[in-house]
């Protein structure tokens, strides 16, 4: 019984923590998730555009998916490398969220079936009425269910650092970006 408790107790830290990860995950506009990359910076995808969002939301950077980069909705004109940095950056900020979204998908998943371990141990119990199921068949039973469920975490947890990577890099990008666009340095909170 001591490995259901633990399969459940991992499910729901793993499921606490993950939004939790390296970077803050906080909603922007519209309830959308975004992350806070810097102190000041607050990233989010909709639609077909990136938005760098200032801390009190009084300035904005938007990179669409066809390299173009608006700061405070008027146009930059930027040359090919500057363009490609913009493209590499709108794409890493959108597989970041796509990927957040997924392991927040699975983790809540996994912590669902944590608790389903304890429905599934109560019908256990009642089991225990009948002849031929014993306490050693309700133990097997669960410690089998219990690293099922961990099996998964593990794997949701190694998602979960592939993304800090990814994230590693898009900060990259964001630095990257910041140093090749003048623009965008003459902004405070970039």
């Amino acid at each position: 019984m001591k490995s259901v408790r633990r399969g459940l107790v991992l499910s729901l830290i793993l499921c606490a923590s993950l939004p939790a990860q390296r970077r803050e995950m906080r909603m922007g506009p519209g309830l959308r998730p975004a992350i806070q990359l810097h102190e000041d910076v607050r990233i989010y995808v909709r639609q077909d555009a990136v938005y760098l969002v200032n801390a009190d939301r009084t300035e904005r950077v938007v990179i669409r998916g066809d390299r173009t980069l608006l700061v405070n909705g008027h146009p930059v004109d930027l040359d090919d490398d500057q363009s490609r940095l913009a493209g590499a950056y709108h794409e890493a900020a959108v597989h970041v969220m796509a990927e957040t979204r997924a392991i927040a998908r699975e983790g809540a998943r996994v912590g669902l079936a944590g608790a389903g371990i304890g429905l599934k141990a109560v019908t256990g119990v009642f089991r225990l009425i009948l002849p031929g199921y014993s306490t050693e068949d309700l133990e097997r039973d669960m410690e089998r269910e219990s690293a099922r469920i961990e099996a998964r975490a593990e794997r949701l947890e190694a998602k979960a650092d592939s993304l800090d990577v990814i994230l590693e890099e898009l900060e990259g990008l964001h630095d990257a970006l910041l140093d090749a666009v003048p623009e965008l340095r003459e902004l405070n909170w970039l």
